[in-house]
């Protein structure tokens, strides 16, 4: 019964951590398929091959902070970016996030850009060239909000939140409503969700420019470009009950894959997709093919499914044939 009851308390923690945190997932880019990294199981980041061998813990998590989330490989896979929380001033419930850079091992960590603080940043994405980085900073008054404090009248002013890319040291803001960035494997475009526009899908190009809205039919909350750059994974719909479906570049093209599934990633060689699906039992990593057939839990080699949220597939380099 002990130890039910800690099996029980696990999945519970792990399922209102997945719903209390942004719903992005790792850009997919071109290439052979690698390992998938997942935040899981209160500890840190892990990776794991996709048949469930060589799991590795590359980032772990203090006892209270920091919370290491959201990993983001890089195009050729030998780097990652992720958030990292510490615990705010103004209590626990109000993490502070900053973006990092790792080597794909975990090693070699480095802090890309700091959050201010109050603000938090989250939703790291690369883009292809691997010298930009698109990523989400929250309003500060969203601290005081979660902490049910007051915020103050010189940070309700503040200009400085929204979906930014960072370059060289420097930032440059794309749009104040957007969240979720994907960025597309060309380069040309940045998919994001509006969390003022009902939740709809845009589109816009990493100048700024451009700006357009491509689907509005159901609540998106994440949104991942395929390989090819023809279709994006998206997940909408809201807790309970949330679904994964595929549309086109031009928003068109709606297909239903799977139920119950959040934070969905596209394989490098586009054809798998990779998702955290909820059961009642927790929220387990999960593997389908690219129409939504053949899902499978991903196993440890005991046969324990890995509970799991954020999943990113880890892109390698093509090989060359003489």
């Amino acid at each position: 019964m002990q130890l039910a009851g800690r099996v029980l308390g696990l999945a519970t923690a792990l399922t209102a951590l997945a719903f209390a945190l942004p719903a992005s997932a790792g850009a997919a880019f071109p290439g052979r398929n690698g390992r998938i990294a997942y935040a899981g199981e209160a500890r840190g980041v892990y990776t794991v091959r996709p048949d469930g061998t060589g799991r590795r813990l590359i980032l772990r998590n203090g006892p209270t902070s920091p919370v290491y989330l959201e990993p983001a490989y890089a195009r050729r896979g030998a780097r990652i970016a992720f958030s990292r929380s510490i615990t705010s001033p103004l209590g626990p419930g109000t993490p502070i996030g900053s973006i990092w850079l790792a080597r794909s091992d975990g090693s070699h960590r480095r802090q890309l850009i700091a959050a201010g603080p109050f603000g938090s940043l989250s939703s790291p994405h690369w883009a292809p060239d691997g010298r930009r980085i698109v990523f989400y900073r929250a309003h500060p008054c969203d601290a005081f909000n979660s902490a049910e404090l007051a915020c103050p009248p010189e940070v309700q002013r503040s200009t400085d939140y929204g979906l930014f890319v960072y370059r060289r040291g420097r930032t440059r803001l794309l749009t104040h409503d957007g969240n979720f960035p994907s960025w597309s494997p060309n380069g040309r475009l940045i998919a994001f969700v509006s969390q003022l526009r009902e939740e709809a899908l845009y589109v816009i190009r990493p100048d700024g420019s451009g700006r357009r809205r491509i689907f509005n039919r159901v609540g998106v909350v994440s949104v991942d470009w395929s390989p090819s750059g023809r279709r994006l994974v998206i997940g909408y719909g809201t807790e309970p009950g949330r679904r994964i479906a595929t549309v086109r570049a031009d928003g068109r093209g709606f297909r239903r894959l799977a139920r119950n599934g959040f934070g969905p990633a596209y394989s490098p060689d586009g054809r798998q997709i990779v998702f955290a699906r909820e059961t009642v039992h927790g929220v387990f990593l999960t593997t389908m093919r690219a129409d939504g057939k053949r899902q499978r839990r991903i196993r440890l080699p005991s046969g324990r499914a890995i509970q799991a949220v954020r999943p990113a597939w880890q892109p390698l380099p093509r090989r060359r044939h003489r």
